[in-house]
């Protein structure tokens, strides 16, 4: 169901803002980023830290949230931030994914600030609690579980793309997936390079599925397999991204394709044979 989420900004000498007005107020907004955003990470928790960003819980007034300060090191990435700040472009991606009814942790603040003559981006938004990657799911999760955790994220992708989206940055280490209340439940993240699918042709669908596929396939078995993409093309099918008449056959043999290029070792580092 698509919702409306009111968006508030403001920008003075030391930061610029955008911030979701549903949660915060402008002044509880200031209070966390005054300073540098002290208050902000007075509670910080690091989860984990890659080449472009650093992620951490964060515990703001008794609640708990997820927060990243991104890491702008190429000099050509500098001049795209002054016009264009990440933490604005992923802001602004989950509050559209969030809007169209899919899930997504919800966007809370965004905001570039300038400390000690240098510019840092943060990245607010609610924290999900006991999830893991979609690439991890073959560890924790067994048999009849991986069957319908597999239908279910096919049918997420699906859903995305046919709503009009599409993001290079969708890999399956950025599908979260967790058991709540004996559901399972999805959450899509690091969307800022959201893009429209809207004038692309269904077969970019196989673009989707390959890129969601390539970091887990190799540790499933071949049933598995076949009933990963079997899922997608179903699902492909059912929000008419494909047409019934199209063949699955050539649907499965261009996404293995796609897989194999993205992750060439595939089958040699496999336990099961292709």
């Amino acid at each position: 169901m698509k919702r409306s989420i009111s968006i508030e900004k403001f920008r003075n000498h030391n930061m610029s803002c955008m911030y979701n007005a549903d949660r915060f107020s402008e002044s509880e907004v200031m209070v966390l980023l005054n300073s540098g955003a002290s208050k902000l990470f007075s509670q910080k928790k690091q989860i984990y830290e890659t080449e472009n960003a650093i992620s951490y819980q964060l515990r703001i007034n008794g609640n708990v949230y997820f927060g990243k300060e991104f890491k702008i090191n190429k000099w050509y990435r500098k001049i795209w931030n002054c016009f264009f700040p990440v933490c604005q472009n992923n802001f602004r991606a989950g509050i559209k994914v969030s809007e169209a009814g899919l899930p997504t942790p919800q966007p809370l603040i965004a905001a570039s600030l300038r400390t000690n003559g240098a510019r840092k981006q943060v990245l607010v938004t609610d924290f999900c609690d006991n999830a893991i990657g979609l690439n991890d799911f073959t560890i924790y999760y067994k048999d009849r579980e991986r069957l319908a955790i597999m239908e279910k994220a096919a049918d997420l992708l699906a859903e995305f793309f046919s709503k009009g989206f599409y993001s290079r940055h969708l890999r399956s280490a950025n599908i979260l997936v967790s058991k709540e209340n004996g559901r399972y439940c999805f959450r899509l993240i690091d969307l800022d390079l959201l893009g429209s699918s809207r004038f692309l042709p269904g077969s970019t669908f196989i673009n989707t599925v390959s890129r969601a596929s390539f970091e887990f396939y190799e540790h499933l078995h071949p049933d598995e397999r076949k009933y990963w993409i079997k899922s997608c093309f179903n699902a492909g099918v059912k929000y008419h991204i494909l047409n019934r008449s199209s063949s699955e056959n050539n649907f499965s043999t261009k996404v293995v394709a796609q897989i194999i290029k993205r992750h060439p070792m595939i089958f040699q580092n496999s336990e099961y044979v292709k």
